[in-house]
């Protein structure tokens, strides 16, 4: 007889050696995008020398282009966002695949940059369906300011501890979201790991048109920016869009990671 595979939740913290490569990465990519641009051919600012000549030269453009010999600095965008990560924590997610494995991971290295790191307010609650309802943990909230690997990922276990079972996505992207809007920053994002689809709903609805209808409700209001990341299953394409990423082996969690972060994260 099969047994259900002993589940310790050091097996979902990450090598040091991955910690420090996707913070040092995912700054990198924030430098990249930080980079101060240079826009030339404006009407004001400061004056761009090659383009003083413009004003000697025959009119084009009814003289709009001979006008143009200035150019400006973009200021440097800056992190003015909260995050919510939410992690599926239901009965399919330890099926002795290593999805619990991997959403713990990613978990604990998204805490490392965003709130570590650069000091982005993270809240991180995982979610399943438990005694006919929603069963939600949060395993860090916006104002715990450090948290270890050990900490997040022994969160995420002991949710699946007593979650497990199936997964309410929309009742839970909901009690995220209501915490989430409570933010004052300009930007919240919204970070879904999921393995695959919504199997329960309290009130014995259609779970599945339930996150549909949800998720096209955030982005309509368009006050949270709402994004899936699929663990070793592509299903979160089909809630979340066609920019989802999923995450198939732990070679993927650093590339897709800062992909979606280094995307995301600004204002």
């Amino acid at each position: 007889m099969s047994q259900t595979p002993r589940l310790t939740y050091e097996n979902g913290i990450p090598p040091m050696g991955m910690s420090r490569s996707f913070v040092n990465n995912v700054r990198l990519a924030i430098q990249a995008q930080q980079r101060t641009k240079v826009r030339t051919e404006q009407r004001t600012g400061r004056l761009y020398k090659r383009a003083l000549v413009r004003p000697l030269l025959p009119p084009v453009d009814g003289g709009k282009w001979n006008s143009k010999i200035f150019y400006k600095r973009e200021e440097t965008r800056k992190i003015n966002t909260a995050v919510t990560v939410m992690v599926d924590v239901s009965g399919s997610m330890c099926a002795g695949s290593g999805k619990l494995e991997h959403a713990s991971m990613a978990t604990c290295l998204l805490v490392n940059v965003l709130s570590r790191a650069l000091k982005v307010p993270t809240e991180v609650l995982a979610f399943a369906f438990h005694g006919n309802k929603c069963s939600i943990g949060i395993v860090k909230d916006f104002n715990t300011a450090l948290t270890t690997d050990a900490e997040v990922a022994g969160g995420v276990y002991s949710s699946y501890k007593y979650g497990g079972g199936g997964n309410d996505d929309a009742n839970a992207l909901l009690y995220g979201y209501a915490r989430l809007i409570k933010r004052h920053e300009q930007k919240r994002i919204m970070i879904v790991l999921s393995d695959g689809s919504p199997a329960d709903d309290p009130n014995d609805g259609d779970a599945d048109a339930n996150l549909l209808y949800v998720v096209q409700m955030i982005r309509k209001v368009g006050k949270v920016d709402l994004h899936g990341v699929g663990i070793m299953h592509p299903n979160v394409i089909r809630y979340y869009g066609k920019g989802s990423s999923v995450i198939r082996t732990p070679a993927d969690l650093e590339k897709v990671l800062v992909d979606t972060l280094s995307q995301k994260v600004f204002i």
